[in-house]
């Protein structure tokens, strides 16, 4: 029974154990079961994972192929647009790989230029090729280039295999690595020999003058320019001359314009043929040269190159039957003695030439500049910008000579003369301010304020003192000007009755300007009642025929033939002759310039009427003029000599 119980009891523990072991392992298989499941999961997600990677590598890849497919294709595309460009373009294409040491020319390089490769090869590895005169400045930009990335672009002259230089212009790109050392470099030749030449074609023609094939006026301005900078550093000495023909026109008009210019080629070669090699020679303009000599010494050495050069022109030209000499003036002005630019060594050098064309008439000649000139030049421009603001101060006035009538001895008629009192400069002359104001398109305004000066003394001057008319000296410009009936009219309309006392002068370059305007002034002044005077007759183009077309009422004999009538027969005669033919046209004469007593006699005899000048009165004040009275000696002696001698002109004016 113990047995049995003792089995029983051990086959409960057993079975308990048993229960226990079967226990744990459910657990243990739960446990195990759930890690299963946990990493079955883990699986799951991870292949999940890993097909979306897959599929996204896969994308991935399909895009890549679709891209690499389609650079191909550009890469392809580019290949044959650089192919075509290359046949298409007229530059040849060079590259040098330097890591490789291998060279690439393309097809049109070889053909520019004319070598084969291995020639190729050489010439670039030497710059053998490269134009002597350009080849430091190639040289220069490709190290740069290399060396700081300096742009590589030049033009040079580079030896064809034909023998012949021929201008291309070069550019080039290097190529560096990562590290920064060089390891490309390519670039190209373009044919530009055509274009160059063009260019140097057009350059002449713009700084060489066409007919003479020697500088023009704006290559030399730039030349002297330069010469004058290199003197100022070297502290030397240069000459300016500037060089006239005389009479040049005379030989155009005479013998004919293809006669001219190879007049002009001729002086042009020798000109050139008389200076050194660093000298210069331009043609300004028409029958206007100019030379610069460098590194003058002293003036003795000035003055023999300038007689070498006088030398060189008096070689004659020879044209067919024609032996031509040229005759020239030239003006000289020294750097820096007078002048410091080119316009003061132009302009001075100007001055000087015309002191030489005074004596042109013993040929050529040459004059240095004076300080004086120079002087008189700086008073002119002083002149020049003073005139405006003279003319709107009123610092004119008035002075008059009168004409004495030789057939009574008095004073009928007075000329106007202008007077510039400047306020600094003291009395200027009309000899020196005229020509001013008429270079300086003033003379017109000018010419007003006289027209109105002198027309508001008529009533004065004429009222009881025995005079008649006065002269007014108006110029050619300001005769033919729009203005200037006009500007009279309003004048003499302030003072009614004036127009009968009234005469205009003018000189016989109206004529030459405007023949049909002046008839057409002449005949309305003549309408308003003024009498019109052709002064300086004897003068210039002076011609017997204006005194009919142009109607005028007198004549005024210029002071030059006065002044040698009493010792020149050939004066004497000409005067007599123009006095006699004026007077068949019922013109009176006036002789200016009476300066003595045997001037006075031949007029006498000739029977002109009316003499003016500082034999018998000076320029007079208004108030000495209207002390004038006549002169009884010389009364008593005209009235019982020339009594009733001659037409009575008088009743004319």
């Amino acid at each position: 029974m113990d047995d049995n119980k003792a089995t029983i009891a051990m086959l409960e523990r057993r079975v308990a154990r048993e229960i226990k072991a079967r226990k744990q392992s459910e657990e243990i298989l739960n446990q195990k079961s759930l890690e299963l499941y946990k990493a079955n999961l883990a699986l799951v997600d991870s292949n999940q994972a890993l097909d979306l990677r897959v599929k996204e590598r896969t994308q991935a890849l399909e895009l890549a192929k679709k891209n690499a497919e389609q650079q191909l294709a550009l890469n392809e595309n580019a290949n044959d647009r650089f192919t075509l460009a290359m046949l298409a373009s007229s530059a040849g294409i060079w590259e040098k790989n330097i890591i490789d040491d291998t060279w690439y020319f393309s097809d049109r390089l070889i053909r520019l230029l004319g070598y084969n490769e291995a020639q190729l090869i050489e010439c670039f590895d030497q710059f053998s090729f490269v134009h002597p005169q350009d080849l430091r400045n190639l040289k220069s930009k490709v190290i740069k280039h290399v060396k700081r990335g300096a742009v590589l672009d030049v033009e040079c002259r580079i030896l064809t295999g034909s023998g012949y230089y021929k201008w291309f212009w070069i550019v080039g790109q290097a190529k560096w690595n990562a590290k920064g050392k060089f390891t490309r470099i390519a670039g190209s030749f373009s044919d530009i020999d055509e274009r160059v030449e063009n260019a140097k074609t057009i350059q002449k023609m713009a700084h060489y003058d066409h007919l003479t094939q020697i500088p023009n006026r704006e290559l030399f301005n730039q030349q002297l320019d330069t010469a004058i900078e290199l003197a100022r550093a070297q502290q030397s000495q240069l000459a300016v001359l500037l060089i006239d023909l005389n009479d040049f026109k005379l030989i155009n008009d005479s013998l004919g314009h293809s006669v001219g210019d190879k007049l002009l080629q001729h002086v042009a070669h020798m000109l050139k043929q008389s200076i050194g090699p660093q000298d210069l020679v331009s043609r300004l303009g028409g029958d206007e040269f100019s030379i610069v000599l460098k590194n003058i010494t002293d003036t003795d050495q000035l003055i023999f190159r300038c007689r070498n050069i006088l030398k060189e022109i008096e070689i004659p030209i020879t044209d067919n039957a024609n032996s031509l000499r040229a005759k020239i003036s030239i003006g000289v002005a020294l750097y820096p003695e007078h002048g410091v630019n080119r316009g003061e060594l132009l302009s001075n050098a100007d001055l000087a030439m015309y002191q030489a064309k005074k004596t042109k008439s013993k040929g050529s000649q040459f004059y240095l500049c004076e300080q004086s000139l120079i002087d008189q030049l700086a008073t002119r421009s002083r002149i020049g910008k003073d005139i405006y603001k003279a003319i709107k101060n009123r610092e004119f006035y008035m002075m008059y000579q009168p004409f004495v009538e030789l057939a009574s001895g008095t004073h009928y008629m007075v000329e106007s003369l202008v007077r510039w009192q400047h306020p600094t400069l003291g009395l200027i002359s009309p000899v020196d301010f005229i020509p001013i104001a008429e270079e300086s398109g003033l003379i017109v305004e000018l010419g007003e304020l006289i027209i109105e000066m002198v027309i508001s003394k008529v009533p004065k001057l004429m009222q009881g003192n025995g005079l008649g008319r006065l002269s007014i000296n108006i110029s050619a410009a300001h005769f033919l000007s729009p203005g200037f009936l006009r500007v009279l009219t309003e004048n003499i309309d302030k003072y009614p009755g004036s127009a009968k006392h009234l005469c205009i002068e003018i000189t016989e370059s109206v004529v030459l300007d405007n023949l049909d305007l002046a008839r057409v002034v002449i005949d309305k002044l003549h309408r308003l009642g003024l009498l019109v005077s052709l002064d300086d007759f004897g003068t210039g183009y002076s011609s017997l025929s204006y005194l009919q077309i142009l109607s005028v009422d007198s004549l005024k004999l210029d002071r030059s033939f006065i002044a040698d009538i009493d010792t020149c027969k050939d004066r004497r005669t000409i005067t007599e002759s123009i006095i006699k033919l004026a007077h068949s046209l019922n013109l009176y004469v006036v002789a200016e310039g009476v300066e003595n007593s045997k001037q006075l006699d031949y007029l006498l005899d000739y029977k002109c009427n009316y003499v003016q000048g500082n034999y018998f009165y000076e320029p007079l004040n208004e108030d000495q003029l209207l002390e004038v009275q006549v002169d009884s000696l010389h009364y008593e002696v005209w009235n019982d000599e020339h009594s009733g001698e001659g037409p009575n002109y008088k009743e004319q004016l």
